[in-house]
């Protein structure tokens, strides 16, 4: 009843149409509509009918503004800097302000001891945008949103819209605010009590703190969904304090025999810890929209804090031995402890060794015109990855409250073996220059085997958990990359050069806990398959006779009947195989332009915008794609989508392959032009350099079998696929990608 009354206030007699044609429940039969009404009905929707892409986006201006000085006396050096960044977002309510500054300074106090410290602090101010998978997100509201609903109501109110809701209300009434403080630096003192040995120590701060503030007006649209009529609007407050301590002791010694050997060697210790807290704050009751802290509400709804904290304890020593230059030999070893491991096993040792050789330093290779570098490499080592939450390996309890009495739930099992997920590295590779520096270049060969996997460990459900984190699986990465340069002129006047870089990947996993698949959401791990594979029902099309979807059992039969046991680990995955770029410089009497492509290929991705705009009638209110038109009306149909009576009842377009769709692209990423002053111009202004230029970015894309642009991040932060999923796995409605022009100069004096 009231989103009938809704419409009746949005669009007068439209309604009529509405709910004599379609129904109660939004489906019927717009064909039953006579001509003349459905003319009327369409005078009304495009004499009110606007792009709500231009309603709720803008365009952008970005400034950024930088300064800095740098010198010295015969025992100080300095270098100081500020800079401040603004940028507006293309949404209203979106805009993004910082201001950072840097100091270093050197004081070489005697001829044995030198002190010096690095500091930056930097303040960044930002309004944001609810990324949720529906319009609270202004980047769903301008896909479902008709393009015949108004913004605002003939009385000059927002309009709730179909969806009963507006972003444009709820930018101005509902603002989020973000708050970020960070510092960080070092200081150090290294001292040198004989030739070629030195001891160095050096401190490290890291101080972030960020505040958030969410207010939910009182009388706003979403305090009417979802705050308490006895006390309108609410308020939330939250932030952490992050502190980051890092003491690093090194020793190094240098030392040459002869005049062909050189030897370098390193030894030290490293200590780092980490304090977390955070704190949480709710009330509700807010006597006007100008008054936002919590001591104006009439109630508080929450209070929490948080703290914790992890370290990690390093040693570590390396040596390094040349010969000529032409024989280069590395080898190190570290052992690391990190407190978020279990207690058998925190430990780790880690080493790698690499040798190059200069074959152009070889006396056979002095006279060679057309080879002018040839360097051969190689490294062979070990590393660790500790990316996991704090308390990883801990059996841990949640505390509360029941009838005034404290209780106690258990929400992870203890792992006390839970240890490091390591990677195992080897890599080949050739640098060349050749035709007098014209053409150079590199070639690469690596692989990289990646062994106790840090991954959920699917338990029965009998134990009361679900999952438990373990080293449970290995995984093989291997890949080729190229990278090449070649000046096609170099004069004086003209220089003109092309290059580009290319990289083949491709990673399997070779070992699972017991060889068993682990499910994940829309993936499936599994032994001999590459990570990050889909595993999906396969969409078989539509049935002609009667306009029903289709889809393939896992026998590979034809079925009309949807079943999630019906998926497939699919020959598809969210990650590149290939990606690369090419770009291109001409420089000429003080003009210069440059451009640069780049690509990605072999992977796909999840097209959720495009399935949402083809929802096959279950979201008939919503605004749909045109090529939504090319679905079955009768028998013997040949259509791309099915009866959009039926297929509602059914649509499982995000569990089947319908929407998976081949994500390579070519983007025009980067194009310059810029002018550079004569410096016997600039001179007497007492100006060293003076350049203008203007850039732009992201000016076109190539993409052929994707619907939208490919190139996608995480799908949504919050709801579905909420920073569960991926990065490029599926597409929803987080900042899209933009396009910018850019105007600039340098200055230096």
């Amino acid at each position: 009843a009231e989103q009938k009354l809704q419409y009746e206030y949005d669009f007068g007699h439209t309604n009529q149409y509405i709910s004599k044609y379609m129904g109660d429940n939004g489906y019927g039969n717009m064909y039953d509509i006579p001509q003349n009404e459905l003319d009327a009905l369409w005078d009304v929707l495009i004499g009110q009918s606007h792009d709500w892409q231009e309603t709720l986006l803008r365009p952008a201006t970005v400034q950024s503004h930088e300064i800095s000085l740098s010198g010295g006396a015969e025992k100080l050096s300095y270098y100081f800097s500020t800079s401040i960044y603004e940028e507006d977002g293309i949404s209203y309510g979106s805009n993004f302000n910082r201001i950072t500054s840097r100091l270093n300074l050197d004081y070489q106090a005697t001829d044995w001891f030198k002190i010096g410290n690095t500091m930056s602090v930097g303040y960044t101010e930002e309004e944001v945008l609810r990324d949720r998978y529906n319009v609270q997100n202004p980047f769903n509201a301008m896909y479902s949103y008709n393009p015949y609903e108004p913004e605002y109501n003939a009385d000059g109110s927002y309009n709730k819209t179909h969806q009963g809701f507006s972003i444009s209300e709820a930018i101005e009434k509902n603002p989020e605010t973000q708050m970020y403080l960070n510092f960080q630096g070092t200081v150090f003192g290294e001292f040198k009590p004989m030739d070629n040995l030195r001891f160095k120590t050096q401190l490290g701060l890291n101080v972030l703190n960020k505040q958030r503030e969410v207010y939910v007006m009182p009388g706003s649209i979403l305090d009417e969904y979802v705050g308490d009529p006895a006390a309108p609007g609410s308020k939330t407050d939250n932030g952490y304090y992050r502190y980051t301590t890092v003491w690093t002791n090194t020793a190094s010694y240098l030392w040459e025999v002869g005049e062909d050997h050189s030897f370098n060697a390193l030894a030290g210790t490293e200590a780092t810890q980490e304090l977390y807290s955070s704190y949480t704050l709710s009330s509700k009751g807010m006597p006007s929209d100008k008054l936002t802290t919590q001591d104006n509400a009439s109630e508080a709804t929450n209070a929490s804090t948080s703290k914790s904290d992890w370290a990690l304890f390093s040693i570590f020593g390396s040596l390094s031995y040349s010969y000529q230059g032409k024989y280069n030999i590395e080898g190190s070893v570290r052992r690391d402890g990190s407190s978020r491991f279990g207690d058998n096993n925190k430990y780790g040792v880690f080493w790698a060794t690499s040798a190059a050789w200069n074959i152009h330093e070889e006396s056979f290779m002095e006279d060679s015109d057309f080879m002018n570098v040839l360097k051969l490499r190689a490294s062979f080592g070990t590393s660790g990855n500790m990316n996991i939450f704090d308390y990883a390996s801990l059996g841990l309890y949640q505390f509360g409250s029941y009838d005034d009495k404290s209780t106690m739930l258990a929400t992870q099992i203890a792992n006390p073996d839970l240890t490091w997920e390591k990677n195992q590295n080897w890599s080949i590779g050739l640098d060349y220059a050749m035709l007098n520096h014209r053409l150079k270049g590199s070639v690469d060969y690596y692989q990289r085997r990646t062994y106790d996997l840090l991954l959920a460990r699917p338990l029965s459900m009998t134990t009361g958990f679900s999952s438990r984190l373990e080293n449970i699986g290995e995984m093989v990465n291997s890949g080729i990359e190229l990278d090449a340069k070649y000046d096609i002129i170099r004069s004086d006047n003209l220089r003109w050069n092309i290059g580009g870089n290319i990289s083949f990947n491709k990673n399997t996993i070779t070992k699972l806990y017991n060889g068993e698949p682990i499910n994940r959401n829309k993936h499936r791990f599994e032994e001999g398959e590459d990570y990050g594979s889909f595993y999906l029902v396969r969409w078989a099309g539509v049935n002609p006779a009667n306009g029903e979807p289709l889809y393939y059992t896992k026998e590979g039969e034809v079925t009309s009947v949807y079943n999630g046991d019906d998926a497939v680990l699919l020959d598809k995955t969210f990650i590149p195989t290939f990606f690369g770029s090419l770009n291109s410089r001409v420089d000429f009497m003080g003009f210069d332009a440059s451009v640069e492509f780049y690509f990605q290929g072999g992977n796909y991705t999840l097209n959720g915008i495009y399935g949402d705009q083809m929802s096959d009638g279950q979201s008939i209110g919503d605004n749909q794609s045109a090529a939504m038109l090319d679905y079955w009306k009768k028998p013997g149909d040949i259509s791309e989508n099915p009866n959009p009576v039926s297929a509602k009842y059914n649509n499982q377009n995000f569990s089947t392959d319908r929407y998976l769709e081949d994500a390579s692209y070519v983007r025009l990423r980067n194009l310059q032009v810029g002018y550079t002053l004569k410096k016997e111009w600039i001179e007497k202004m007492y100006m060293q350099e003076f350049r203008v230029y203007v850039n732009a970015n992201n000016l076109w894309r190539y993409s052929p079998n994707y619907h939208g642009d490919p190139e996608v991040g995480i799908s949504s932060k919050e709801a579905m696929g909420g920073g569960v999923g991926y990065p490029g796995e599926m597409s929803l409605y987080s900042y899209p990608m933009t396009y910018g022009v850019t105007f600039g100069a340098n200055i230096s004096f």
